[in-house]
């Protein structure tokens, strides 16, 4: 599943993406596309697609949880 990039703008003919890189470029080299922990942010995880890192951002009151690949509530 390609990344959803969290800025997009569409219009009418023009599509503008603004990535958001905070991890290394290298963090994904020899990884498998997935999900995995942001470990100086448990609000946010890190998405390799393709090689490429993508941070991705919880919901407010959530954090990752990398049992279930998702966004889950810190007490779980």
């Amino acid at each position: 599943i390609p990344p959803v990039p969290p800025n997009t703008t569409h219009e009418p003919g023009k599509t503008t993406t603004t990535a958001s890189h905070t991890a290394p470029p290298e963090f994904c080299v020899r990884k498998p596309d997935g999900l995995y922990p942001n470990l100086d942010d448990r609000t946010t995880f890190i998405q390799c697609f393709d090689g490429k890192p993508y941070l991705q951002h919880c919901l407010d009151g959530t954090v990752y949880n990398p049992d279930c690949f998702c966004c889950d509530w810190p007490k779980n």
